[in-house]
């Protein structure tokens, strides 16, 4: 699970520290790897 911390109200560059982390966490990766599992899984 990614977490970060918003400093003095800056949203964005939290959001960008948020968006950095998760893709070196391979979030992203990983959701479209379950996508794509869950798709061909809903066609067969």
């Amino acid at each position: 699970m990614s977490e970060v911390k918003v400093n003095n109200g800056n949203i964005e560059d939290a959001l960008k520290r948020f968006k950095r982390q998760c893709a070196r966490n391979g979030v992203l990766q990983e959701v479209r790897k379950r996508e794509k599992e869950s798709t061909t899984k809903n066609q067969a």
